[in-house]
Formats: structure tokens, sequence, C-alpha cells
């Protein structure tokens, strides 16, 4: 059997691998036809005159050797008419050709997991092959798989780190547009530095075969403002996965911003909206003296306190409206002296809480409670799956306005709280402070026993008078009487 395997590579190769099938103790010596350009390597193996001997000893099962095949666009292999071997021919094609065949089928296409065409002829039997390069495909050579851009904000500049995920099947130079006054510090390939420049708002990147990180560190000269816009950069690429962090200073207060769908909220200004609801409906109660837009400017102020601070703050001027309102009803019941200890407890805890509260007002940041594919105060974060690079737009006001506002809105309280302290004073006596416990008083131990005296009553017409009235009246037919100490 002569087994011939063709390789397909950078170069092309042949394995020919010639096994006895007769009995051993006899040499064999077999010669048979070289294909167009085939150039034997092995020494043990002569080729003349287009063909090849191959000899076997008494005690060789097989011999193994390689050939180089010149580069061909087409390859005819043809079975021996008459010959006294039988021939399987095998073609392993790198993914960089493009082969196609005609003649004989073949008898297996893949093996060992891979596309493996074989073929075993009869004699005189052809397999033409056709070889060639892929034709290339028109299309994008340059492919973004992500892109970040995290921009750090200060008052007057901007710090941007952009990172560009590329993939690309053939080296070149990709430009990116970026707005003016843009200034960059460094720009790293793979993790090295890389020599670039930005020349009329442009930047022109060195792309390599196969995927890289390209990063590039920029300033401009543009702060936070009250109306902020991240710098437009101009990919020039269908734009995949794209992420957009801005961290603002601490120094700012954010108010509202805009950008891809997926991104952060403000949670407070939904808060705020049913906050003033329900001071509105509470002053409409009239059941404290707050009006409703008294109610409102507290519970606004309350936003910036806990949630479990502002029940308890609310509930005990509840309370007090409630103790003045069922004065007469408590001071009939036992439970009078507990509920006023009671409501001096919560009093001060709730006066305790609004101490915190104005203090968190005054010295804390403002809790504009945000939120949002992992945003926070002090990172915003938004996702764009597709479509051109995103451009974010940040309202913001000094945080100096914040501790303004905050500081009217404490000494309103303090203003309102001296009389609210005094409504609940008069509300928290009335009916009394305390109720003390009646003890019945006891008979003295050396009492005698007497019997119990029923009063009875007499009618003034019908008693007697005693002597003395009987003589000054002049009546002396009147019985004397005895008169009981």
């Amino acid at each position: 059997h002569i087994e011939r395997t063709l390789s397909f590579g950078l170069e092309w190769r042949i394995r020919t691998r010639v096994v006895r099938t007769n009995a051993s103790g006899q040499p064999v010596v077999i010669e048979y036809p070289l294909l167009p350009g085939e150039n034997v390597l092995s020494p043990d193996v002569k080729a003349e005159g287009g063909r090849a001997r191959v000899n076997l000893g008494p005690q060789m099962a097989e011999a193994v050797f390689e050939s180089a095949l010149a580069i061909v666009p087409v390859i005819k292999f043809t079975a021996a008419p008459q010959s006294d071997w039988a021939e399987i021919w095998r073609l392993d094609a790198g993914t960089q050709w493009h082969v196609e065949f005609t003649g004989i089928p073949m008898i297996h296409r893949q093996s060992e997991g891979r596309y493996l065409p074989q073929w075993q002829p009869w004699p005189g039997e052809t397999v033409t092959i056709a070889a060639g390069k892929p034709a290339a495909t028109a299309g994008a050579w340059l492919t973004l798989d992500e892109a970040r851009a995290e921009l750090t904000s200060g008052n007057r500049v901007t710090d941007l780190v952009l990172t560009l995920a590329l993939r690309a099947s053939r080296g070149g130079n990709h430009v990116i547009d970026l707005p003016e006054g843009v200034t960059l510090q460094k720009a790293e390939i793979n993790g090295v530095s890389s020599p670039m420049k930005i020349e009329n708002a442009k930047i022109s990147v060195p792309v390599v075969p196969g995927a890289q990180q390209v990063a590039l560190t920029l300033r401009a000269n543009q702060g936070m403002d009250w109306l902020y816009a991240t710098p437009a950069i101009g990919l020039n690429l269908p734009g995949l996965n794209q992420h957009v962090q801005v961290n603002p200073p601490r120094e700012r207060w954010i108010l509202w911003f805009s950008g891809p769908r997926m991104g952060p909220a403000i949670l407070l200004w939904g808060v705020v909206l049913v906050l003033a609801l329900i001071g509105y409906a509470l002053g409409r109660a009239r059941l404290t003296p707050l009006k409703s837009w008294q109610w409102m400017l507290l519970l606004l102020g309350l936003t910036q306190a806990s949630m479990e601070g502002g029940l308890i703050i609310v509930g005990w001027l509840v309370c007090i409206a409630l103790r003045e309102k069922m004065a007469a009803r408590l001071a009939g019941s036992g439970w009078f002296n507990a509920a006023q200890i009671g409501l001096a407890v919560l009093t001060l805890v709730a006066l305790l809480m609004l101490l915190g509260a104005v203090k968190s007002t005054l010295l804390g940041l403002p809790q504009m409670q945000i939120e949002g594919n992992g945003s926070s105060a002090d990172s915003l974060r938004w996702f764009l799956d597709r479509g051109a690079f995103p451009q974010v737009q940040i309202v913001s006001l000094p945080l100096w306005l914040w501790r303004g506002v905050m500081l009217l809105w404490a000494l309103w309280l303090a203003w309102s709280l001296i009389a609210w302290i005094k409504w609940g004073w008069a509300a928290f006596n009335s009916g009394g402070l305390w109720r003390k416990k009646v003890v019945p008083e006891a008979a003295p131990a050396d009492a005698p026993d007497a019997a119990p005296v029923e009063a009875v009553a007499v009618d003034a017409s019908t008693t007697q008078a005693t002597p003395a009235e009987a003589a000054k009246t002049g009546d002396a037919n009147q019985p004397d009487v005895e008169v009981p100490k």
C-alpha cells in the first residue's frame, strides 16, 4: 500500500508511507511516479526520471519519507493502470487555501474532528485538485468591539481616558475626530507607549492585524459648569458596547442629566412630588396648626435625613394634636399618666431627630438618591449598545447654593419650632399634667364600736319646741324634751 498525504500550508509537502503487505523475509523494490514539481527530501529514497525508488529490506514493514511540492493552481493525481500496489490519497489543506475537487468521489470527508478528504482509486482513476487563495470579500477591515470613556471633571479642566478594543484584518491607520482644545497627554497600544499627536482636531491611530487595546489620555479645557456637555468624539466606526463614565466634582449640586437610556436617574424628584402631596393633604386635614405650605417645607427638608427620623418627627406632631383633642377622654381613663410619659419621651426623641436633620443638611452633601446602571453621586455611568459615540449633558449648581438653601430652611425651622413647642406645651398641659391616686381615709384604731346612726328626715312643721323655746313663747303645756349630747 502507498498512502500519500498532501499538506497545504505556507509550504506544500507530501508525506508518503509505503507499507508491505506480503510476508517479511524478502527485500522489496518499488518504483512509482512522482507528481509534477515534487522533490523528494529523504536521502534513503532515490528519484530519477520522475520516479521514486523505495527499497524495503527483508525485515522492514514500512518506509516513510517527505517531499516538497511546488505551489501550483492544479494538481492531478492518477493511479497507475497496472501496478503491484494499492494507493490511498489524502488532503490536509490549511484555512488560507480554498480547494475544489473533480474526478472520483471521496470515501471520507473528515478524520480526527477536522476536514480531511480521502480517496482510494482503482488503477487508472484520476482526481484533480484546484487550489487557490480565498478571494477577499468587500467589507470593513476594522471592527470596534468596545469603547470606554471615563471623564473626571474639575472646575476648569476635564481629564478624559478613551479606551478602544479594536480588531483588524490588516494593518493601517485609523483617524479619530476630537473637539477643539483637546490635548493628548499619553497614548498606549496594548500597554506600550506609542508616539501619536493631534493635528487639526484629529488623531491617527496605528493599527496592526489582530486584536489590540488603544488607550488615549486626553485633557479638555472645559470644567464642570451649570450646563456641562462631554466632549464630542467621532470614532468613525460602527460603535458597539460603548460606555461613558463621568466623575463630577464634590463641590457641585447635581440637578439633572441626560444621555443614553441605560444610565442613572435622580430618584429624589419623585420623592419630592409624593411628599408635597402628603404635606398638602396634612395641611388640609387641619389636624395640627401647621398649614399645607409648612408641612411641605418640613417634609422637603427631611428628605436629607433618614426615613425613620422623618416618620418620628411627623408622628410627634400628630400625637400632640391627638393629645389636645382627646384631653377630656384621657382625663377619665387610667392611661392618662402613661400617655403623658410616652408623649414626653417621643418629644425628646423628635427634637434629637430634628437636630440631626439640621446638622446633615448644613454640613452634609446633597442626597439626590442617584441610582441606575451602577451609578452613584460620585460616578455617573451610561451604556449604549450600538450607534455613534454618546454625548452626555449635566445640569448642576455650586455647592454653596445648596448650603444657602439649607441654611434658610434651618432658620425657618428654628423660628417655627418656637410656635410649635408653645402649642405642644398647651396640648400637653390640657386637662392637667399628672393624676394623683386617691386613697380612702382609714378609721382610728381606738374608737369604740358604735351602732350606725341613721339620719331621719324631720318635718320642721311637726317638730316640738324645746323647753327654753316654750318658755320664750309662753307655751307651758309643752313636755320636757331631753336633748342628747
